[in-house]
């Protein structure tokens, strides 16, 4: 009994892993990374952050896919704070519990 609960984890962490997959592409892995990184040493990151983090000039290059990670709710609002970036006082982002879940496994498979 004890091994077929272990198998059956396993698939189910496998069918888990997958879904992820189906649901994110590349570049939303690469910015939901790049939020996780940035949280651990500041609260909430905005999206110039994130760019500059990534090394990109073009903040259009991860708004896109940050948005996408919104809309499944893999990334929320943190509220306003003044972008280490730009200055100026923006929305700052963080991982949602569902993100956090999720980035815990692209990390595992890294």
């Amino acid at each position: 009994m004890g091994q077929h609960n272990t198998h059956q984890m396993q698939e189910t962490s496998l069918d888990s892993w997958e879904e992820i997959q189906d649901k994110l592409g590349e570049r939303q892995m690469v910015v939901l990374k790049a939020i996780d990184d940035l949280n651990q040493v500041m609260e909430g990151t905005t999206d110039w952050e994130i760019t500059s983090h990534l090394g990109y000039f073009e903040r259009n290059k991860i708004s896109p896919r940050r948005k996408e990670l919104v809309n499944l709710r893999y990334v929320g609002s943190f509220g306003k704070k003044k972008c280490g970036v730009t200055g100026r006082i923006v929305i700052a982002w963080k991982l949602t519990k569902k993100g956090e879940g999720i980035n815990d496994k692209i990390n595992k498979r890294a």
